[in-house]
């Protein structure tokens, strides 16, 4: 016996049905979020061995410690380990974090060639080196093990997002439904002025007749009536008569001054 379902019904079904293959693949990519947000603490902590902010006057080496302290919070404070797993996000987050990285490593090249050459600096350059390295570790295995397994579920999160964004489109479109249905009184009475300034008026020319009409033009934003003008509308021969009248008045106004312009200059000649 088929029993049929609402759409928010039948995206809970079948979220209930993959639930627990989801589960699985979602809680593997988390719990290595999880290790790689450990990686990037281990970096944080190793670069704040560099800061030397607190002194009035660093030497060149000291500013250039301290410079690689700020350069490494500015570029991965703003990191967010994602909460919500699916693998576009996983994907986006995965793609940010190597560019970051990548801008990262350039810096160090740097800056760190020169602390080198000091040897009480060793130490602080090994560990630095060895926490970056563990990150980039962190991330091969991310991308190259647990997005390739991850993977295999994308099918399931695409019939999930499809069915989400299909009952947002009915939703859309039963709030577009109230809304032109709010102003069906608005739309109504302003057919009907229409319709009866349409009968009302006529236009006659000589033994014909034509319809002159007065209109409505309305605008609309979105699903709302933002505004309407009342404009006058005359048949396109009524248009072509004025024109001709216009024409010929302008052109006998032209000769009339001609002829003015001929008895003006007529008179200065003979006075």
């Amino acid at each position: 016996m088929s029993h049929e379902k609402t759409l928010e019904e039948a995206l809970d079904w079948f979220n209930d049905k993959v639930s627990s293959t989801v589960s699985s693949y979602r809680n593997n990519a988390m719990k290595h979020l999880r290790s790689i947000s450990d990686r990037i603490e281990e970096l944080k902590t190793a670069a704040h061995r560099f800061d030397y902010s607190d002194l009035k006057d660093p030497d060149v080496y000291q500013n250039y410690s301290t410079t690689i302290y700020n350069n490494t919070l500015d570029t991965f404070n703003e990191l967010n380990v994602p909460e919500n797993i699916t693998y576009n996000i996983i994907d986006d987050f995965n793609n940010e974090l190597k560019n970051k990285v990548s801008s990262y490593v350039n810096m160090l090249a740097k800056y760190l060639s020169w602390l080198k050459r000091d040897r009480s600096y060793k130490t602080k350059v090994k560990n630095l080196d060895r926490a970056l390295t563990r990150l980039k570790e962190e991330i091969h295995n991310f991308e190259n093990k647990t997005m390739v397994s991850y993977s295999e579920i994308i099918k399931y999160e695409k019939v999930s997002d499809d069915i989400e964004t299909l009952i947002q489109n009915v939703d859309r479109k039963k709030f577009l439904e109230d809304e032109i249905e709010s102003h069906a009184d608005e739309v109504e009475e302003i057919s009907n002025t229409i319709e009866k300034k349409e009968s009302e008026l006529t236009w006659k020319e000589g033994e014909k007749e034509g319809d002159g009409m007065e209109r409505l033009s309305v605008d609309v934003h979105g699903s709302r009536i933002g505004g309407f003008r009342v404009f006058f509308w005359t048949p396109e021969i009524f248009n072509r008569h004025i024109n001709k009248l216009f024409s010929e008045g302008h052109f006998l106004a032209l000769i009339s001054s001609f002829f003015y312009m001929l008895l003006y200059v007529s008179a200065i000649i003979m006075f």
